[in-house]
């Protein structure tokens, strides 16, 4: 992604000339120096300034400073092809004074983040001017639409975006035409129309290309790199786009705004990659922008905001009492702001529950429940069902470390019919996702209230049917809402699963203990070991971060961690578990990256040494998947960008066991799609990387490569390649490669954790093809695989570099 920093001291000097230019410029300013190059390049930002303050202090005197002023800047104007404000100071009559009062204020109550203002204010404005003044009443129409669109209030800003763009063809208005342009392409991302918001963001920025609007072709970069944050893998394209675009800035005229605008995509990415520590230097950046800023134009919800996301970056740095600072300092803010500014008050909700879950996790309760009572009233003024969700959540958490279970599985219950109603009237994915996540932990509070209840096994059925739902809801499925006696109803009904062989282990990870089933036969034994999941995340993630390195260079530091996770995760219940018999394993997303198998025991032997094991998407879900059967056809797909003597030697393997594996090109789409469609294996090899594999060169194949149709018939998918499996989010997530395959039937899947030693995977893929083609599982071919390499490679990055996921049974 290049390199990650915030803007130096120098640069951010730079940003806050002492000339009034800067701020809102003195009309002699401009008169005098409108040959200067930066006035030339922010004749954009200008024409506000002589929206909001020209026009209206010289309405009725024409030989005013601001008027002459407003007339030269309309000159200007005119040579870049835009004759807007020439045409509307042209059509100003005599009346016409409260209108430009009303736009004047439009604007001024956006720039401010007062949008409910803004919207009353543009729409008083376009009723006075009407059709007299034709110009002023679109300016006003184009407020109302940028308010709309920051209260989110997406369906009335498309249909009036959308109207607006209608009008403006064929007029030379370029700024409103690129401006609408942009509303309406963030509206279309909204609505998950991807390629026609792209299209519109190319468009407006190459229109402002054309007609040398250098702030305004910023601002279309920036708004289409922070576009694509969220559906770009590994942000790299984003953060591309947006280093790009701050090249530009510095070359340009100081526009703190745009600035900002930069700052915020990259602080997007970095949150995305885990890296809180960059995140952080980002932020406070941003916030010494806005602390900058001249009160005419500060914006205090964008001011909460970043206090906010201060709050939450200081979280995810393990420091409660610095986020708790930002947030009240967030609260202090919003509370400023007119009540009547609904935009705020959603803000001052979620800041509020904040605060109650930092009191929760400093034992103190009675202190939560008091903020949560102090923040209903303000939750009956809004209306956002994910935020009241995280309320009700939040107040099921309060009872239940009060001990007070009744109240705690009531709360719960309500917050889960709520969910499941507004679950039918979500479909962008993004919303889904959110939803998932919040009614994650309604879930694993009333799971926590059963066993905590002594009802192990509501408590499992439970657990599986949620983690079903999650599944279901995260793709294409669209699911209804209902009631919590149907969904009580269904969850008796799920089955227990009846292990052939093996065990099965489930696992869920609560605020305050580890959860795990085994499943051996019909029989089912619970287990509670108290680890706090934060606590345990942190385990989980820096021995993946461990395992993943060749070479690690404290081997005592590695195999201690290793140990530890061994007595939380396998010694409580290591004596129901037959050495040589498959494990069935179903992680809990919050714990995600554990490998099983590099765990070590107190003895000093590994996991994957004596136990086959399989990670299962949960029994459930198996029941979707096909039963694994003959696999000795299909595609075999070399994308080796070198010879590699050991995938030489192991391309030979495959053709020599399985004759009948078709070898095909793989930039050929069309060719591998058709004979994929009808075959019992795919094999990859090549490189990787999470939720891609990489082929001729810099391609990528991803999830949507693999639609459902064209695996009706496939045993096994083999990902030989780097982090084939890792994409982050487990398998509810469904960019990753793992759940696309799963999501086509295919009982199951080999993919690596890691980036892998291309001699080692040689050898480990050969023996596994070797057993699987003597008859065994994929989890038994695995395990025979592991063992025979583990003399010359005792580390676990070699041996446990892939995993087998799919069907136990």
């Amino acid at each position: 992604m290049g390199r990650r920093s915030p803007p130096t001291s120098k640069q951010r000097q730079t940003e806050y000339p002492a000339s009034e230019a800067a701020r809102l410029p003195r009309t002699c300013f401009f008169l005098s120096h409108s040959s200067d190059t930066d006035v030339r390049q922010s004749l954009t930002e200008y024409q506000d300034i002589a929206l909001r303050t020209w026009i209206p202090e010289g309405a009725g005197n024409p030989d005013s400073p601001g008027l002459k002023a407003a007339h030269l800047l309309a000159d200007l104007l005119n040579e870049h092809g835009d004759n807007w404000l020439n045409h509307f100071l042209k059509a100003i009559q005599p009346g016409d004074a409260a209108g430009i009062q009303a736009l004047s204020t439009a604007i001024t109550k956006n720039k401010r983040g007062l949008y409910n203002a803004g919207q009353i204010e543009a729409e008083r404005a376009e009723k006075i001017f009407g059709s007299r003044n034709v110009p002023g009443a679109l300016r006003a129409r184009f407020e109302f639409v940028y308010a709309s669109q920051r209260l989110l209030d997406q369906e009335l800003c498309l249909k009036r975006a959308q109207g607006l763009e209608r009008e403006l063809r064929g007029t030379s208005y370029r700024w409103l035409q690129i401006q609408i342009a942009l509303e309406e392409a963030v509206c279309l991302n909204f609505h998950e129309e991807f390629e026609a918001a792209d299209q519109h963001v190319e468009a407006a920025r190459e229109e402002a290309k054309r007609a040398d609007y250098p702030l305004l072709k910023l601002r279309a970069i920036s708004l289409g790199a922070g576009m694509k944050v969220p559906r770009d893998p590994d942000v790299s394209a984003s953060w591309q786009e947006a280093l790009e675009g701050l090249a530009q800035y510095w070359n340009g005229p100081s526009a703190p705004d745009r600035l900002y605008e930069f700052l915020t995509v990259m602080k997007r990415c970095l949150i995305k990659e885990d890296n809180p520590d960059a995140a952080r230097a980002f932020e406070e950046s941003m916030v010494m922008i806005l602390e900058k800023t001249h009160v005419a134009d500060e914006n205090l919800v964008l001011k909460a905001i970043a206090h906010a996301d201060m709050s939450e970056i200081y979280l995810k740095l393990n420091d409660p009492k610095s986020a708790e600072k930002e947030a009240d300092i967030a609260l202090g803010i919003l509370q400023k702001i007119p009540p009547g500014e609904i935009a705020a008050r959603k803000y001052e909700v979620p800041i509020e529950i904040e605060k109650a879950e930092l009191q929760l996790e400093r034992n103190d309760a009675k202190k939560a429940a008091e903020i949560l009572d102090g923040a209903k009233e303000l939750l009956d003024l809004i209306h956002d069902e994910l935020i009241r969700l995280r309320f009700i959540r939040v107040q099921g958490d309060v009872w239940l470390r009060m001990g007070q279970l009744d109240d705690a599985e009531r709360t719960y219950k309500t917050g889960l019919e709520l969910a499941e109603q507004a679950l039918a009237n979500l479909h962008r994915r993004e919303d889904r996702q959110k939803w998932a996540d919040e009614t994650g932990e309604l879930y694993r509070g009333l799971v926590n209230v059963f066993m905590e209840q002594k009802k192990e096994l509501q408590a499992l059925q439970l657990w599986r049917w949620y983690q079903a739902r999650t599944l279901a809801a995260s793709g294409d499925v669209q699911t209804g809402g209902i009631s919590w006696d149907e969904i009580q109803g269904q969850v008796s009904t799920v089955p227990l699963p009846a292990e052939e062989s093996g065990v099965r282990i489930v696992y869920a990870a609560m605020k305050d203990n580890l959860y795990a089933w085994t499943i051996k036969g019909t029989e089912v034994k619970a287990f509670s070991v108290a680890k706090k999941q934060k606590t345990l995340k942190e385990m989980v993630t820096r021995y993946a971060e461990k395992c993943s390195t060749p070479g690690y260079s404290n081997p005592a530091l590695f195999d201690d961690e290793s140990k530890k996770l061994f007595a939380v995760l396998l010694q409580p219940f290591i004596a129901v578990l037959q050495q040589n018999n498959t494990v069935a394993v179903e992680l809990d997303p919050a714990i995600n990256g554990v490998f099983l198998e590099t765990l070590k025991s107190p003895e000093g032997w590994y996991f994957g040494q004596k136990y086959p094991v399989i990670y299962s998407p949960g029994w459930v879900q198996e029941s979707v998947l096909r039963p694994f059967g003959k696999a000795d056809q299909g595609v075999f797909l070399n994308a080796q960008p070198r010879d590699i003597p050991e995938m030489q030697g192991l391309e030979k393997t495959v053709t020599g066991l399985y004759p009948a594996i078709e070898s095909l090109d793989p930039s050929d789409l069309e060719a591998w799609h058709r004979r994929l469609a009808t075959s019992q294996m795919l094999i990859f090899f090549g490189h990787g990387k999470a939720q891609g594999l990489i082929y001729a060169g810099n391609q990528v194949l991803r999830a949507q490569d693999f639609p459902p149709d064209s695996l009706a018939h496939l045993q096994i998918a083999a990902l030989i390649a780097c982090s084939t499996g890792s994409a982050g989010q487990g398998l509810i997530h469904t960019d990753d490669l793992v759940h696309a395959f799963l999501a086509g039937g295919t009982p199951n899947v080999v993919a690596s954790n890691w980036d892998v030693d291309s001699r080692a995977t040689g050898q480990l893929i050969a023996v596994f093809l070797h057993s699987l083609k003597a008859g065994k599982t994929p989890a038994n071919a695995m395990y025979e695989a592991r063992k025979s390499i583990f003399i010359a490679y005792a580390e676990p990055y070699y041996w446990a570099a892939f995993s087998v996921v799919g069907k136990a049974n």
